[in-house]
């Protein structure tokens, strides 16, 4: 792994105590926003399963280490959510899914 994966915004790296930080850094809720909810109407939505397959997939795609991911999902719960569309919904983010795709889901 290169000497500067810490700063690639491809990459979580380590989430540490401050895990809402970490998050906001990578853009994770961006990235989950963009998919239950795109910006773009011709894009396809993915529709929360009420599950984290989602939120899964895209800590993943940022290289999160398995304990940490285990502490990320840990969070979520903590916090009221217990599925993809509830991490939006719930945790204090601002969300074009919490403004308006919501209430389809």
């Amino acid at each position: 792994m290169p000497d500067d994966w810490l700063n690639d915004p491809e990459t979580i790296g380590p989430v540490g105590s401050d895990i809402m930080g970490a998050l906001e850094r990578s853009r994770f809720f961006e990235r989950l926003d963009d998919r239950l909810c795109p910006a773009d109407p011709a894009q396809p939505r993915i529709v929360c399963g009420h599950s984290f397959a989602t939120t899964i997939r895209i800590l993943r795609e940022l290289a999160i280490e398995l304990n940490e991911l285990e502490a990320v999902i840990g969070y979520f719960r903590a916090n009221g959510a217990r599925c993809d569309c509830e991490v939006l919904d719930k945790l204090p983010t601002q969300s074009r899914f919490k403004a308006r795709c919501a209430r389809h889901q």
